[in-house]
């Protein structure tokens, strides 16, 4: 049930991504951005974090592979600790 939500999920943020808000990850880029600029972040902390949000969001089919990848394990995770939580004793 968790890869089927985790799958879904996943293609939710697809559609949003590319067809209702596909200025997102700019939006996003850009806000970033800013908010280094403003604490007078140094140039490799700006790097690094550029790179970690293009992994994360920019759209390529690997950002998205790798959301589902890890929501599935957070998913999976949560699932597991609700079972032994939740589980009734015979």
């Amino acid at each position: 049930m968790t890869l089927i939500y985790c799958l879904g999920f996943t293609f939710v943020i697809i559609l949003y991504q590319q067809f209702l808000n596909p200025e997102y990850y700019q939006t996003l880029k850009d806000f970033t951005m800013q908010q280094l600029q403003s604490v007078n972040a140094s140039q490799e902390m700006i790097d690094a974090k550029m790179k970690e949000l293009e992994m994360q969001a920019s759209g390529k089919p690997m950002s998205y592979f790798w959301l589902f990848i890890f929501s599935s394990i957070w998913g999976i995770g949560i699932s597991a600790i609700a079972t032994l939580v939740l589980r009734r004793k015979a």
